[in-house]
């Protein structure tokens, strides 16, 4: 036999063996899926570092060794046991709708645009509600922590005049305030006064100045500890005593005679101890016994301190890291990591752990008793704060490292993260940390992908850069592109590490003239130094009708299911961009053709507003036999068909059937939508069809609200929870 031949057999054998291995690998995997419990993490990372299905046993091999490949195979074909919770897309769902919950998340409190909530799922077979470990899922809130206390509120608003001698009561413990509709404002005893409603043609905002002024007079709101404004035609009551016992003073409104005066809650809400920088949800489901969802623990980790951007949390959940903006004594940003435990804390009530005992040193953190945090700030001192990059958790065995930007072009590595000693790596000479990438721009959230050991990484300067993950900015450790556009980049890249291509969200490209637009360009991971990406170029995609830059930050799209399956990177990508319409810019979807890993030319969708405005990132997932996407747009929603929005002031979230990719086009219509106010941060799919309530999709307005859910009410921002099928 010859050598050649020889070498084809072991060739062969090795190929066999590998595919053996990797198909047993699998079979392992889909056992533990069906049979046993298998927990499952699901953060903002895990739609920008991807894997189409590998396009060879040896790939296959090589992959199932990366525990985010095992993630999102488990993600994406892992079924919970139960009944199928309508999953089905059929068209005779509710098209207008509301989520199954809406939780108050505090005041102004939300995720914040681009960012996303972290999910852990106990079992990604059943839903868990109870002990040993319920799903949970956490947010942070985008505000200060605090151990100020806060004055509750209420809110309401005339519908038409208030009928002669109809009345509004607040009741403050033995205090009871009575005001009583009649031709003028008046305080005739404590707690017995009249409000002028007005003449036949006044507006509602003035029907509203006039209780703000009634309730203001000495005697009445003084008397149940309340004071009143009023913008426009809402009025606004607050506890003149701060702090969670203005939750107990009630407000209702008579119907017979008839005020057409409705108040948000029947009680002031939103009054609490302190304010919550990251807080927790569990009991999640509508299957679940108690008030569904319930606090699960809520902490303030800084005073003054705000969390601003995405969560990560520990394979086992256990653990959560984020970053914080202290802005006092000389700090920037802080990488905090902390052990949670269930108690009593909520939004309402957080627990502080800014004090001895819960906010340890990075050394005596490892040995801390739940709940207890540790803080690194990151070098460089006050200059280095964090508004636009998330932490990205390295899962590998042995890794346990971590890697986040800054605000002035440094890349930052933390070691010791979730199970030795947290400590960021500070180093020069041959490796130099924390990686100059780019200095004075703003960096998105990094991806690290250890199939290749290079952190990818956009800035505001609108370049891509790849960093060796043992060198950081040492000699030869980067390599940029040059300039992508004009208009910088902000969502981080998206990297298929199956195939190697970088997948980058341009908000403003490289078209010649004053026009500039959105573009997706597509590098392999091996980039070289001052790659470009050219208008008309194979590794461009223009996603604009009319070369018009989206108003606001060009969000990362996802791809379709097609694609996560292909064995060679073919499918589409969903963006959401500019396009022209009757000489008006509106926001409308894209469809991106990618045929073996190269774009091909982009296919218009529907518009989704009537303006220029910003979307949410795009979140896709197929459920049994209907593949989804989902998004959301700003407050000039589309309420005509085939968008459907339940208003043209207020945002909309939705969702589209994309099964079919060859019946993309302007006329495609929308499956599912629901108001959101302000927007929808990011959003994170739950899993595949369940038990009751349990295939679900999360996220946080970005305006206010009103949280209705039992055991969260406030007026503030929302933390929503919607069924994937209906957003209901």
């Amino acid at each position: 036999m010859t050598r050649n031949s020889l070498w084809r057999v072991w060739l062969s054998q090795i190929l066999l063996v590998a595919g053996i291995v990797a198909l047993l690998a699998v079979v392992v995997r889909r056992t533990s899926a069906e049979n046993g419990r298998v927990s499952l993490t699901t953060d903002w990372s895990h739609r920008h570092l991807i894997f189409s299905q590998p396009h060879s046993l040896l790939d296959s091999f090589k992959l199932s060794a990366n525990p985010r490949y095992v993630q999102q195979w488990i993600r994406r074909n892992a079924r919970k046991k139960g009944n199928a919770n309508g999953e089905t897309g059929s068209p005779s769902e509710p098209n207008l709708l509301k989520g199954d919950w809406s939780v108050y998340l505090g005041n102004l409190g939300t995720v914040g645009a681009g960012n996303f909530p972290a999910k852990f799922s106990f079992d990604i077979t059943g839903s868990s509600c109870t002990a040993p470990q319920p799903d949970f899922i956490v947010y942070n809130t985008s505000v200060a922590g605090s151990t100020t206390p806060v004055a509750a509120v209420d809110s309401g608003a005339f519908t038409a005049r208030s009928a002669t001698g109809a009345t509004i009561t607040i009741v403050n413990g033995a205090n009871t305030l009575v005001l009583t509709a009649a031709g003028a404002n008046a305080n005739t005893a404590p707690g017995i006064g009249t409000y002028n409603r007005g003449t036949v043609g006044n507006s509602l905002t003035v029907r509203a100045t006039n209780l703000v002024n009634a309730i203001n007079l000495a005697g009445n709101g003084s008397f149940v500890g309340i004071t009143a404004s009023s913008v426009a035609a809402e009025v606004t009551i607050t506890a003149t005593t701060a702090g969670a016992a203005g939750n107990t003073i009630t407000a209702t409104s008579s119907t017979t005679p008839a005020s057409n005066f409705a108040w948000d809650f029947s009680n002031l809400v939103d009054g609490a101890p302190g304010v919550a920088t990251v807080a927790a949800y569990d009991n999640l489901y509508t299957g679940c016994t108690g008030a569904v969802p319930s606090p699960y623990w809520a902490y303030n980790t800084g005073t003054g301190a705000t969390a601003a951007t995405s969560v990560a949390l520990s394979k086992d959940g256990q653990q959560v890291a984020f970053v914080q903006n202290v802005g006092a004594g000389g700090v920037g940003a802080q990488l905090v990591l902390l052990k949670w435990a269930a108690g009593t804390s909520s939004v309402d009530n957080p627990q502080d752990l800014t004090g001895a005992g819960t906010n340890v040193s990075n050394a005596n953190y490892r040995a801390c008793t739940a709940p207890c945090m540790t803080t690194i700030n990151f070098s460089g001192g006050v200059a280095n704060v964090d508004t636009n990059s998330s932490p990205f958790y390295d899962y590998t065995p042995g890794s346990d490292t971590l890697y986040v930007g800054d605000n002035n072009g440094s890349l930052h590595q933390f070691t010791g993260v979730f199970s030795g000693t947290p400590a960021e790596t500070i180093s020069a000479g041959a490796d130099v940390w924390p990686a100059i990438v780019n200095a004075g721009t703003i960096l998105t959230s990094p991806i690290y992908d250890s199939n290749v050991g290079q952190i990818f990484v956009g800035d505001s300067a609108v370049s891509l850069h790849r960093v060796d993950q043992t060198i950081g900015s040492g000699a030869g450790g980067i390599v940029s592109t040059a300039a992508l556009g004009n208009s910088g980049i902000t969502a981080a890249p998206t990297v298929d590490s199956s195939i190697g291509n970088v997948y980058v969200f341009v908000r403003g490209d490289t078209s010649a003239g004053g026009g500039r637009r959105a573009a997706v360009c597509q590098f392999s991971t091996s980039f070289a130094a001052a790659a470009t990406c050219i208008a008309g170029g194979a590794n461009h995609a223009a996603v604009s009708s009319n070369n018009t830059l989206p108003l606001a930050p060009f969000n990362a799209g996802d791809f379709d299911d097609l694609y996560y399956s292909s064995a060679n990177g073919t499918g589409n990508l969903y963006v959401c961009s500019t396009a022209l319409a009757a000489g008006v810019t509106h926001t409308a979807l894209w469809q991106v053709p990618i045929t073996a890993g190269v774009l091909g030319n982009p296919v218009q969708g529907p518009q989704i507003t009537i303006g220029n405005d910003e979307c949410s990132p795009i979140t896709e997932f197929k459920n049994g036999a209907t593949d989804r996407i989902f998004v959301s747009n700003g407050d000039d929603s589309k309420v005509a068909a085939p968008i459907t929005c339940p208003s043209n002031t207020v945002a909309c979230i939705m969702s589209f059937d994309i099964t079919n990719p060859a019946l993309w086009g302007t006329g495609t219509g929308t499956s599912a939508t629901a108001l959101v106010p302000g927007g929808a941060s990011g959003i994170i799919v739950d899993g595949s069809a369940g038990p009751a309530g349990s295939s679900q999709v999360y996220y946080s307005t970005l305006g206010l609200g009103s949280c209705l859910t039992a055991s969260g009410q406030g007026r503030g921002g929302c933390a929503v929870q919607a069924s994937q099928a209906t957003l209901q």
